[in-house]
């Protein structure tokens, strides 16, 4: 299992509690994208410039609504796959959904936790991934 700690972003403000996040590189650049590990989150979330940086089709004229820890919010699905590289390896998003709320990206349930085996430790202050082995038959969608 890789461990990730549980640590702050860059520009956090002083007092602001450690939490899960993961590096990823994303477009040409390969800049640094800050993603939070989100088991609450059914679907993993894309702010729209980093959706637009992937290459991700989405239409933000046609918005659906979305629930959220802190009330509802907007956003636009995406029917795209997309790997994208972190500092655990490669990780594959399926459909995620674009918003600009929270602002940040999320890495949920329906595409992350189901290639990953996720073990949260909040008192160790860690958060152990495990990629999991491929089913048979597996196949990205298009």
């Amino acid at each position: 299992m890789l461990p990730v700690p549980y640590r702050l972003r860059p520009g956090d403000p002083p007092g602001t509690d450690k939490k899960p996040w993961l590096i990823l590189w994303v477009g040409t650049l390969h800049l640094p994208e800050w993603a939070m590990i989100d088991s609450g989150s059914t679907h993993s979330l894309l702010p729209p410039h980093i959706a637009t940086q992937l290459g991700l089709q989405f239409d933000p004229a046609f918005p659906l609504t979305g629930r959220g820890v802190t009330g509802g919010f907007r956003y636009s699905a995406s029917a795209d796959t997309v790997d994208v590289m972190s500092e655990v390896g490669a990780i594959t998003l399926d459909h995620p959904v674009v918003s600009p709320y929270p602002g940040f990206t999320l890495l949920g349930q329906r595409d992350f936790f189901a290639g990953w085996q996720v073990t949260f430790n909040q008192r160790a202050g860690f958060v152990y991934l495990e990629k999991l082995s491929e089913p048979l038959g597996f196949r990205k969608r298009n």
